[in-house]
């Protein structure tokens, strides 16, 4: 199965970007080169964002968690036996061997200008000892099959067709392909540049432009049957993982507006509002907050890694292509099939007879 998923963000500053990105890769070596690990001195753990009931109990029952660690310890000694934090998401599932460690570290504040906190993913934390860094990506390994690595980069994919691809899916779902209400589940594609199921939805946030921010989950793939095949799956998930995003982003907004309120009581000093259009510009000189300010969860995109690299593994076992063998001949089956060939056979060779045979007018 060729496909990938992706956290799209519409910037207030760059317009719609893409945050974070999950695709699967076939390797050949079960494990990564033990250099492309760095490790850390103390293990991070917060709870993971719960996922609402699915409809596909039966898909379910084989997975039993994820398991998210970092250590200082390479890959190769980070086994599944050995995991320091396991935690269950309830309803979704993951794979029951799956571990997500963080790869490929990078000097923080080496982010180019055209990006803000709002339209980068903030990923996890590394002490090596010497100085703090940041992961440049996360690779989520499955025991199932050791050959099939789920690597989730911030930004778009290097390879220069599957940029040319995701870059344009996401201007078109936060732009243009959207249902009523700009909440919910949309289909667009092409041949050329794929398929799309794409998700969108909205956080409260009491820093930004109309206190509300735009963000949509999106699958790319190339085949079109197949993504159709999987829709049922892929907006029951999408939609729980939006929801739970929704209800811990009310949270902290209801949390901020209690405290704006406390501090105009008691200053007297906030300015009337005048009109909608001031309302609407009154934090554009507020600094763009990430999802992980935004959400208060440090560690959100590595449970976004784990969520998104279930969601890859249960929409490849959606359809899988089975030999089916059919049922054995019974006796009484066999009996009427000799009958059947001796008496074609019997017609076969009286045919030839007949036509030897002399006629009446010969005669």
């Amino acid at each position: 199965m060729n496909a990938l998923v992706a956290l799209l963000h519409f910037c207030e500053v760059h317009g719609p970007c893409v945050v974070y990105c999950t695709q699967t890769i076939h390797t050949n070596s079960p494990s990564l080169n033990e250099n492309d690990l760095c490790g850390s001195d103390s293990n991070l753990s917060t709870s993971p964002i719960p996922i609402l009931p699915s409809k596909y109990p039966a898909a379910l029952q084989q997975a039993s968690s994820v398991s998210t660690t970092y250590s200082s310890s390479s890959l190769r000694k980070n086994s599944v036996s050995s995991l320091n934090t396991t935690t269950n998401i309830p309803g979704l599932g993951a794979p029951s061997a799956m571990a997500t460690t963080p790869t490929s570290i990078g000097t923080i504040g080496t982010a180019p200008s055209t990006t803000c906190a709002a339209c980068t993913a903030q990923l996890p934390l590394i002490n090596n000892g010497t100085s703090i860094t940041e992961a440049k990506h996360l690779v989520t390994t499955d025991d199932d099959d050791p050959t099939i690595q789920y690597i989730g980069t911030s930004k778009s994919p290097q390879q220069p067709h599957l940029y040319k691809a995701v870059r344009l899916a996401c201007v078109r779902s936060l732009t243009a392909e959207f249902c009523q209400g700009r909440d919910g589940p949309v289909l667009f594609g092409d041949d050329e540049n794929g398929h799309v199921m794409s998700y969108m939805f909205k956080l409260r946030d009491a820093q930004a432009r109309g206190e509300a921010r735009f963000y949509a989950l999106m699958m790319l793939m190339t085949d079109r049957v197949y993504l159709v095949s999987c829709w049922p799956l892929l907006v029951s998930a999408f939609r729980s993982m939006a929801l739970n995003l929704q209800e811990r982003a009310n949270m902290v907004f209801q949390r901020e507006k209690d405290g704006m309120r406390q501090i105009t009581h008691n200053s007297r000093r906030a300015p009337a509002m005048t009109s909608q259009d001031q309302f609407y510009r009154r934090r554009s000189n507020t600094a763009l907050r990430s999802l992980v300010d935004l959400l208060g969860i440090k560690d959100i995109y590595a449970q976004i890694q784990a969520q998104f690299s279930y969601t890859l593994k249960l929409a490849s076992r959606k359809r899988m292509e089975k030999l089916t063998l059919g049922r054995r001949e019974s006796a009484l089956y066999q009996k009427l099939k000799a009958e059947y060939e001796a008496k074609k056979k019997s017609n076969d060779n009286s045919e030839p007879a007949s036509q030897n045979a002399p006629s009446s007018n010969d005669l």
